[in-house]
């Protein structure tokens, strides 16, 4: 989102008021730079409202103290001016959904919960447990695809049995499709038992970017028996 309502009113709030008696402008200029990079970040594909950024990140950005500035967010998750979601570990600011407009995106899941900010009261908390139960569903679905990809490249980096380059490898399983794994897995197990296979494989890196898995097979490695020899 490129830009949100900011209410002229707004440090007439109670709220804003104890963060402002408490901490000054610090907090005051703290809690709108959370808020505008909360707004900012949300997207299509990351439509919950929550800060990328850390303490520690925000203290390193803007030259601040990072002890403060969590001292400071914590006071205003208490004011209620900002949450701290234990799912997904980050600040969250779910009503900046009701100074959005639905005109502002396109995405219709972004237009949904802006909807339901703008009809639903808070009091009833209805709005706020919808979003709160994407955010379990998207945790949910992230550990899914973190814990596929674990035991899919586990299973491609012992059949594969050439242990070098193991981040470059881990880096370029993540962009192939997971209806490719089996072909893979079949190809690797027949690849390693060619001659070229088993002395001189490509890298597990190499073999996954360039897509060696198309690669037709030269007859697999047979070792020379001895006393072949003797009968010729």
């Amino acid at each position: 989102m490129q830009y949100f309502k900011h209410m002229t009113n707004m440090r007439h709030d109670t709220k804003i008021k104890r963060l402002i008696n408490k901490y000054g402008l610090e907090g005051y200029g703290l809690y709108n730079l959370i808020i505008e990079s909360i707004t900012e970040n949300i997207t299509t594909d990351s439509p919950i409202p929550d800060l990328a950024d850390t303490c520690d990140d925000i203290a390193e950005f803007y030259n601040g103290n990072s002890a403060k500035i969590d001292e400071m967010t914590r006071f205003m998750c208490e004011q209620g001016l900002i949450e701290y979601n234990n799912v997904i570990e980050k600040i969250t600011c779910l009503k900046v959904y009701k100074f959005l407009e639905q005109s502002q995106t396109r995405s219709q899941e972004i237009r949904s919960l802006i909807a339901n900010f703008k009809v639903v009261s808070d009091k009833n908390g209805k709005s706020q447990t919808k979003v709160k139960n994407r955010i379990e569903q998207n945790r949910k679905e992230q550990n899914r695809i973190e814990n596929t990809f674990d035991d899919s490249f586990v299973k491609f980096w012992e059949l594969y049995n050439h242990k070098v380059n193991k981040a470059k490898s881990e880096k370029e399983w993540l962009k192939i499709k997971p209806d490719l794994h089996d072909t893979i897995f079949k190809h690797v197990i027949e690849y390693r038992q060619t001659e070229k296979g088993k002395k001189f494989p490509y890298n597990p890196n190499n073999y996954l970017k360039d897509e060696h898995w198309n690669d037709e097979l030269e007859n697999t490695f047979k070792e020379k028996d001895p006393l072949e020899s003797c009968y010729v």
